[in-house]
């Protein structure tokens, strides 16, 4: 069941009782300005405000999972926590295709002298070539542009030539590292009870779902690896480049530490854990990537193109540099459903009631869709809304033709 509402997230939760939801999984504004969004710009109450009612409005015990921005999230973690909740841990989501928002200082300096350089030959000829095998094009800094567009070329494989003197001193330098990572804050509401086991029974919340979350392989069919708070990019690139190590099946510990001259005293007792036994890169603990092309306009094959802007710089004059692009859905921050879906799981009890207060383009919706749900989503931008609606009953569609299916076998 979903329920999608048009409106301000904190008038719309007023109409909600208190203890409604058992979980939230959410990707509020990050407050950075995203791509000169007036959404993205907050005030200091912000967060505190909507995390307050929706501690209202969770049972106790009740976990949220809530993205954020490596610049922010420490205001963000602070506001959520002055709202009432317990800070549990912070995920750490890896990905491999985040593309550098940094200013070309050089070229700064030349613009401050109203000049203007040139844009010289590809630093390596292998990335003027078009859709090169993945392993060949895969490297350092390069991110992927042909997801979108297949004559997309990153502006950091031509070398800016600066025209003045003083930017030359400057060449090569820039403002911001390469984004790589986000963070996902989980937190929970204080228990109503003594314990958990008496909050579980009282609410069915309070407890993470780790048996039907276990990150299973070829090697792990049985037994599966505890859900960790790392997640990574499932690229080949990438997790080629991770480490590769081996987990024996038996490991030896000691059950009494030796603490020099005092081993004499007592008989240190060996006892042997059952481990894994497999090997591979760090990659097969859980990796996701960030939403394709396909999966952002899933359900928007009525919609129109719109034109937006992706951050890139375009003022320069090269064909291959993407400044505006043509896009169904535009918001820009879309969350992959696999990722989600995790999520959901995690915190979710079955047929349990999941809020999402900031919906953008519907992804938890679709999440909650396929993990059977009952979804409550809120977003305040008519776009985005329009959006949600369409590709969360799209999902509805698909996971109904899924049902039939698996009923009539």
């Amino acid at each position: 069941m979903n329920n999608l509402f048009f409106g301000d997230n904190l008038e719309v939760m007023k109409t909600f009782p208190d203890n409604t939801f058992d979980s939230v999984v959410t990707d509020p504004p990050y407050g950075i300005g995203f791509m000169n969004k007036k959404w993205d710009s907050l005030d200091n109450d912000f967060h505190f405000k909507w995390a307050s009612e929706v501690l209202r409005v969770i049972k106790p015990g009740g976990h949220m999972f809530v993205f954020g921005s490596p610049r922010t999230y420490h205001r963000l973690t602070v506001a959520i926590e002055d709202a009432g909740w317990e800070v549990r841990d912070c995920l750490m989501w890896l990905y491999g295709e985040g593309f550098p928002k940094s200013m070309d200082v050089a070229k700064a300096i030349d613009s401050f002298y109203g000049k203007k350089g040139e844009y010289g030959d590809y630093k390596t000829q292998e990335h003027a070539i078009p859709r090169k095998p993945a392993n060949q094009r895969m490297e350092e800094g390069y991110q992927r542009p042909w997801r979108d567009d297949k004559e997309a070329v990153e502006r950091n494989l031509r070398e800016y030539i600066p025209e003045t003197e003083e930017a030359k001193g400057w060449q090569g330098w820039g403002t911001a590292l390469k984004p790589a990572w986000e963070p996902i804050i989980l937190v929970r509401k204080p228990l109503s009870e003594k314990t958990v086991a008496a909050n579980v029974i009282k609410y069915g919340t309070g407890s993470l779902n780790i048996g039907e979350n276990k990150i299973y392989t070829k090697s792990l069919e049985n037994t599966g690896r505890w859900p960790a708070n790392l997640i990574l990019d499932d690229d080949p690139y990438i997790i080629s480049q991770l480490p590769k190590n081996k987990s024996n099946d038996r490991v030896r510990r000691n059950t009494v530490p030796n603490f020099g001259s005092q081993a004499v005293y007592h008989k240190s007792k060996i006892v042997y854990a059952t481990g894994f036994k497999d090997e591979g890169s760090v990659a097969r603990f859980f990796y996701c990537s960030k939403a394709s092309k396909s999966e952002r306009e899933f359900g928007l094959d009525n919609f129109e193109f719109s034109i937006v802007d992706d951050g890139r710089d375009k003022k320069i004059d090269n064909p291959y540099l993407r400044g505006k692009t043509e896009r169904k859905n535009i918001h820009p921050t879309v969350k992959p459903v696999k990722l989600l879906r995790y999520l959901v799981r995690l915190i979710t009890p079955t047929e349990g009631k999941i809020l999402d207060p900031f919906m953008g383009s519907g992804s938890t919706g679709i999440a909650c869709v396929l993990e059977n749900k009952n979804f409550f989503g809120i977003e305040i931008e008519k776009d985005y809304f329009d959006v949600s609606q369409a590709r969360i009953a799209q999902a509805e569609i698909v996971q109904s033709s899924l049902d039939n299916q698996e009923n009539k076998q």
